[in-house]
């Protein structure tokens, strides 16, 4: 990831870069903990650089028992269905306007 953001900021400087968190998924429920972790490192390095924000959808997808809400998914437990994608479209377009006006 951090060679991707080098590569993007020698070539556009000033451009901004947003990472979406791991998405949970009733189907990796086994990677839950792993991902949960790599979210937070990646939370911490993008709060040390600049014009790298990260977006927390993870959490916006967990039940009040923090498992993955089975109603975001498709059958296979694993892609989201329209209402997991109506989730995340809710959440990020007003963040990605506010984004986009900086450019």
């Amino acid at each position: 990831m951090k060679l991707f953001i080098d590569t993007v900021k020698k070539l556009h400087s000033n451009i901004s870069i947003l990472i979406l968190s791991i998405k949970p998924s009733p189907a990796r429920i086994h990677l839950l903990e792993k991902s949960n972790k790599t979210n937070k490192l990646i939370a911490q390095y993008a709060k040390k650089t600049e014009n790298v924000h990260f977006l927390d959808l993870s959490s916006k997808m967990l039940m009040k028992n923090n498992k993955p809400d089975p109603t975001l998914f498709g059958s296979d437990r694993l892609h989201m269905n329209k209402k997991g994608y109506d989730l995340w479209t809710n959440i990020l377009t007003p963040i990605l306007k506010k984004l986009l006006k900086k450019e």
